[in-house]
């Protein structure tokens, strides 16, 4: 009985540490629900424990991952005919992919169904070393190496991760020598059997007092630089991956993490984007951050010395703004006149027009009026009387910019006629008739030795906002428009509202970047190109005296929602769809409900699976010792086969033979009826090679005292 609860222990054990390896993994590929996962993994343990042949194991392993591959990658609906070719399709594609090494290509699914075959052989590998061996160091280094690459290289958290699979390992090490070290028939008295409990008790109070005195004494910091970084950067891994703000934008692309933790919170009259600097030199690859600029000086409650804007209304208000934390950079939205914090001083950046405290602060107030933006002005802009200075400033390309971008820029504005319309024109070729789709999963890195816009323009076609705003920036500048790179955030989410003001929750995730083009008699303005987002600013046209955008709602980088723009045609289509509304949501439910069956005939066969596998590994003797009978009641083998099976099933009865040991002194030793007659009758045969009659009543004398043990 010890040794089936030692068993059962190392087992529970061994699932827990074998799932360190899962939550990574469900981590890095974005697959949702890692329960599927455990309950395969546990199931493929339980056979591998159980010590059933390979010819129930490999059928049971490959249905179990059948069935998965369907929950992940077929709508959770694995018992549906089409799946299969979908599966072998997977299968075929995989391995093209791998044997020509495209790693690039080679698709999620395919990666996980190799991911479950190899969880597969862990398994196997860690139930052997754990019941044959009574070894599991080089199962638990493994789990480590992989837990401390993964955290180190990606963006998991594996902290707490090796914690657990530290104190699991110490858990399974000293089961694993208990189990090791017993010896069958050893304790027989009441005391001697309560010593192994209060020395299983003694190890696990030793390791939790340890891993108490870890975690409360002070933590000694390193002595030696983190070579991760360096490691990183040399590998090339050392690009932005997680979204929000970040000074850093010469290496634009690739995917973003999502990263919802607040930034700060904004009490305002409305919704506004709040600007943190801008960029002026495109590279290529992204925009360059310049390597000098002068500071200017000024204080709390001091004019801000900066007007993004010529004119504005009368409308002013206060905003209050806290960070989460103490900050080094300030946030203002368009029309600041003055920021307010008792005994601050501030510096503005002449290039990037960053405002940095003198001292990291948490919160702080600023005044801000309504800046106009009046289309006819803009229309009648007189770009002639800018310097050539500034021009160049704001138009420079770089040399190697492909020729198709400029002419793609000369055919989306072929029809507009004033500075204005031109940039209203890649405005919404860019945010709605161009085809480009929002997303910050499936955004491409940007190759070598190509161009950063041009391949969001012409080859992608997916992104976000840095490609949707430096794309439009780059066609302006094609043109000669003048128009730079502005970054910042979004207004974020509503909290509540108070006295006329409405509390904002701005996160990392809405960090955001919009373009900024220069028209002369109004300032800088910003335009939204970025499909799903909205601009807040107010636009007002004097000569038909009407308000054309107001208060629009913008959303944040990670919200994929189309913004509201509907196009007759998309009227047309609409009103003739609602006919067949009530059709296709019947068919979705109908889908629907087809899962759901789906699903809940699978959780039934997996539960059903478990709970046979638990009823077949606590009553396994028994299963055992009843075939066995069967077989000797059949007439199934001849004594020699017989004998050494039974010396097999006597083993599982922890009656176990010295290797010194010989078979006689061994029945004599353990003292079973009927067990030493078919041992002699096996020697006679052994040795002597008489021929005698099979003992089958000596046989069932056995059995029948296996069975009252």
């Amino acid at each position: 009985m010890r040794s089936k609860v030692i068993t059962l222990i190392l087992y529970v054990l061994s699932v827990l540490l074998i799932s360190e390896w899962i939550y990574p993994f469900i981590f890095l590929t974005d697959l949702k629900n890692p329960l599927f996962m455990v309950i395969y993994l546990a199931l493929s343990l339980a056979v591998f424990f159980l010590g059933w042949r390979f010819y129930v194991t490999i059928p049971i392993h490959l249905v179990s991952i059948y069935l998965l591959m369907g929950i992940y990658f077929h709508q959770g609906r694995p018992l549906d005919p089409k799946f299969l070719s979908d599966f072998i399709q997977i299968i075929e594609k995989g391995f093209r992919d791998l044997l020509s090494f495209n790693a690039y290509d080679i698709s999620i699914a395919f990666i996980t169904l190799i991911f479950f075959v190899a969880i597969w052989l862990l398994n196997y590998i860690t139930s052997f070393t754990i019941l044959k061996k009574q070894r599991i160091m080089s199962v638990l280094a493994l789990t480590v190496a992989y837990i401390a690459v993964v955290n180190t290289f990606t963006e998991y958290a594996g902290q707490m991760a090796l914690v657990r699979t530290v104190i699991i390992g110490f858990l399974l090490l000293h089961f694993a020598l208990s189990k090791r070290l017993e010896t069958p028939n050893r304790l027989s008295g009441l005391t001697e059997k309560k010593r192994p409990i209060l020395y299983h008790l003694s190890m696990i109070l030793l390791i939790i007092i340890f891993l108490s005195s870890a975690l409360l004494f002070p933590q000694q910091k390193p002595v030696f630089d983190d070579p991760v970084p360096y490691i990183r950067e040399t590998l090339g891994m050392n690009t932005t991956k997680t979204v929000g703000y970040s000074e850093d934008d010469s290496e634009l692309g690739g995917a973003l993490k999502p990263d919802h933790s607040q930034v700060f919170q904004v009490w305002s009259e409305k919704e506004h984007y709040y600007r943190v600097e801008t960029k002026r030199t495109y590279t290529g690859r992204g925009w360059a951050t310049p390597n000098r600029t002068s500071l200017e000086k000024f204080k709390s409650g001091e004019s801000f010395p900066l007007t993004l804007t010529d004119d504005f209304d009368t409308t002013k208000q206060v905003l209050d703004i806290q960070f989460d934390s103490a900050n080094n950079y300030l946030v203002y939205p368009y029309g600041t006149e003055m920021f307010t914090k008792e005994g601050a001083t501030f510096s503005l950046s002449d290039e990037t027009e960053k405002v940095t405290p003198d001292a990291a602060i948490r919160d702080y107030s600023l005044t801000a009026f309504e800046p106009v933006y009046d289309i006819k002005r803009m229309k009648e802009a007189n770009f002639n009387s800018l310097s050539e200075t500034f021009l160049k400033a704001y138009t420079n390309l770089p040399d190697e910019l492909p020729k198709r971008v400029r002419d793609l820029a000369a055919k989306v504005t072929k029809d507009a006629d004033t500075p204005y319309d031109q940039a209203k024109a890649i405005e919404n070729f860019l945010s709605f008739t161009g085809g480009f789709r929002y997303s910050t999963e499936d955004a491409k890195a940007t190759p070598q030795n190509a161009d950063y816009v041009d391949q969001f323009l012409f080859e992608t076609k997916v992104g976000y906002c840095d490609n949707f705003s430096s794309s439009m920036i780059v066609m302006l500048r094609s043109l000669g428009i003048p128009a730079r790179f502005a970054k910042g955030f979004t207004s974020g989410d509503k909290v509540r509202s108070e006295n006329g003001k409405t509390l904002f929750s701005v996160k990392n995730s809405n960090a955001h970047s919009w373009p900024e083009v220069y028209f002369p008699g109004t300032g800088w303005v910003p335009f939204e190109p970025t499909a799903t987002f909205q601009n807040p600013e107010e636009f007002s046209d004097s000569s038909t005296e009407r308000q054309v955008t107001s208060d629009a709602p913008s959303t944040s980088e990670e919200n994929e929602a189309p913004a509201q723009r509907e196009t007759p045609e998309q009227r047309k289509n609409a009103e003739q769809g609602t006919d067949t509304k009530t059709a296709a949501q019947n068919e979705t439910d109908s889908a629907k409900k087809e899962a759901t069956q789906s699903l809940l005939i699978l959780w039934i066969a997996l539960g059903a699976s478990f709970v046979i596998a638990v009823l077949m590994f606590f009553f396994r003797k028994s299963i055992r010792l009843f075939w066995f009978k069967r077989g000797i009641q059949n007439d199934k083998w001849n004594l020699q086969t017989s004998y050494r099976k039974l010396l097999r099933l006597l083993k599982a009865y922890d009656y176990l033979r010295e290797p010194s040991e010989t078979l006689s002194s061994f029945a004599s030793r353990i003292q079973i009826d009927g067990f030493t007659s078919l041992t002699l009758a096996y020697e006679n045969w052994l040795y002597g090679e008489e021929s005698t009659s099979f003992p089958k009543e000596d046989f069932e004398r056995v059995i029948r005292a296996l069975r009252s043990k």
